[in-house]
C-alpha cells in the first residue's frame, strides 16, 4: 500500500513538474503585424519602437480630459509596475486619441494629476501622424458630438469615444500580447515576466 502511494505521489509531482506554469494570460498576437513608429514625448525624448533597449515595453492610448476608462487603464498599469518591482522601470507609451485638445499643458497636468514617473511618455501631434498609429493596433477614435444642453465641462470629458488595450511589446520592439479592459494587474504582471524572459 505504502508503494503503491509512493508511485501515485512521483507519478503527480511528475506530471506538475512537465506543466509550462508560465501560461500567457492575456490575447497572444500570433499574426500582428507591427509597425515600428518614432515619435517624440512630452519630455521632448526620441521612441523608437524599434529600438527601444528594454526587454519589454507597454503600449496604450488616451487623452488628458477622459473621464472613464483612461484613469482606469492608468491606474492599473501603474498597479502592476508596482506589483512588479523588478519591471518598474518598463516604458509606458501612452498615445493621444485626442491630439487636437491634448496641448503641451493638459499632457502635463495629465503626468503631474497621475504622478507618471520619467518612464512614462505620452505622445500626442497632430492627427496625421497619429492615424498610423491608431491603426495599426485598431484603435478607431469617435469624436462624438454631445447634445447641447450638457455642460461644456461635462461636454469636454466625454468627446473621444475609443479603446484602451494595453500591449505588451517584446525587447525586438513586436508586440507580443493584448490585455484589454478591464485590465488585471496580477494577468498583466505576469505576462510582463513571461515576456522579459525571451
Amino acid at each position: 500500500m505504502k508503494f503503491k502511494l509512493l508511485l501515485l505521489f512521483l507519478l503527480i509531482t511528475s506530471f506538475f513538474s512537465c506543466l509550462d506554469l508560465d501560461v500567457i494570460q492575456g490575447n497572444p498576437l500570433n499574426n500582428h503585424n507591427t509597425i515600428p513608429f518614432k515619435v517624440i514625448d512630452h519630455q521632448g525624448q526620441s521612441i523608437d519602437t524599434a529600438n527601444m533597449n528594454q526587454d519589454i515595453f507597454l503600449l496604450t492610448f488616451v487623452f488628458t480630459e477622459c473621464s472613464n476608462v483612461c484613469p482606469i487603464v492608468t491606474s492599473q498599469i501603474k498597479q502592476s509596475l508596482i506589483l512588479n518591482d523588478s519591471e518598474k522601470e518598463t516604458p509606458v507609451i501612452l498615445i493621444s486619441v485626442d491630439p487636437e485638445n491634448d496641448t503641451e499643458e493638459a499632457v502635463y497636468n495629465f503626468i503631474e494629476k497621475w504622478e507618471l514617473t520619467s518612464n512614462w511618455s505620452y505622445i500626442t501631434g497632430n492627427k496625421n501622424s497619429l492615424e498610423p498609429i491608431w491603426k495599426n493596433y485598431f484603435i478607431n477614435p469617435i469624436n462624438t458630438h454631445p447634445m447641447e444642453k450638457l455642460s461644456k465641462n461635462l461636454a469636454a470629458k466625454n468627446r473621444i469615444i475609443h479603446t484602451s488595450p494595453v500591449y505588451i511589446f517584446n525587447k525586438n520592439g513586436s508586440a507580443k500580447v493584448v490585455h484589454n479592459s478591464p485590465i488585471d494587474p496580477e494577468k498583466l504582471v505576469s505576462d510582463m515576466k513571461i515576456l522579459s524572459k525571451e
